[in-house]
């Protein structure tokens, strides 16, 4: 699980928040029957955008989680 955040804020807070963002995902699959085993939680601050981060609406696409298959 992927942790994104958009760039407003300090890049700490971003990385911080971003982990606890993927971090809550996995919480909520493993208590939805989703072995935790086969789970990971990695926060990305705002590196990888999705949207251009020059507009609310674009920020708001980057802040996100993403199940990535590994």
């Amino acid at each position: 699980m992927e942790g994104h955040t958009g760039n407003v804020g300090a890049k700490v807070a971003n990385q911080a928040i971003s982990q606890k963002r993927a971090e809550a995902v996995v919480t909520w699959l493993s208590a939805h029957e989703v072995d935790r085993a086969r789970l990971a939680a990695a926060g990305f601050g705002d590196t990888t955008p999705v949207q251009d981060n020059g507009s609310e609406a674009g920020r708001l696409k980057n802040r996100r989680a993403e199940l990535v298959k590994r």
